[in-house]
């Protein structure tokens, strides 16, 4: 007599179909173990200007875990006025210094490094080398366009009252068709 057949539970298809889940939330976790925390995402909020998408977040501090392979932990400071790095201090009476704001996507906002070795940062310093009392302001947004970068100067001009602004462009950002904002 033939002993009878036992069938397992859930075909080949479920098994195949957990596996794959669980393989790649294992490599999600490896990659964000070694390439870092991507803190720069606590640091940016939504706008409530459609056409600027996101803007960065106020008063915020955080400690980007930076990444095992290519760079080491860093602070990343918001000030009061929305831009990254230390609040200004009122300038004393006289000439007033020279206000330069600087937009752009992660390459001005400096993904990875200190507040004081972003490339706004960089300038700063070379301004007052060369004798100019100056505000560099990095106002630069993590994944923003050009477009939502000119957006949020003409949104933010009469706050920020620059004498001079500054738009980073890499060459990712000369894609002609952008994305559109995930929160409008």
């Amino acid at each position: 007599m033939a002993s009878p057949r036992i069938r397992r539970r859930g075909g080949l298809i479920p098994r195949l179909t957990f596996a794959l889940a669980t393989t790649l939330l294992l490599v999600e976790l490896g990659l964000r173990l070694v390439l870092g925390n991507g803190a720069h995402g606590l640091v940016v909020q939504p706008s409530r200007f459609t056409d600027v998408c996101f803007e960065l977040r106020p008063d915020s501090t955080v400690v980007y875990s930076g990444d095992a392979v290519r760079a080491p932990s860093s602070v990343i400071h918001i000030n009061r006025s929305g831009a990254r790095g230390e609040d200004f201090v009122a300038p004393a009476a006289g000439i007033p210094p020279l206000r330069v704001v600087v937009l752009g996507d992660a390459l001005g906002f400096g993904q990875g490094v200190e507040d004081d070795e972003t490339i706004p940062a960089a300038v700063g310093r070379e301004l007052l080398r060369r004798g100019y009392r100056n505000e560099v302001l990095n106002v630069a947004v993590p994944g923003s366009s050009p477009s939502r970068s000119v957006a949020l100067l003409e949104r933010r001009l009469g706050a920020l009252k620059p004498d001079l602004a500054v738009l980073l462009v890499s060459a990712d950002d000369l894609d002609i068709a952008e994305a559109s904002c995930p929160h409008n």
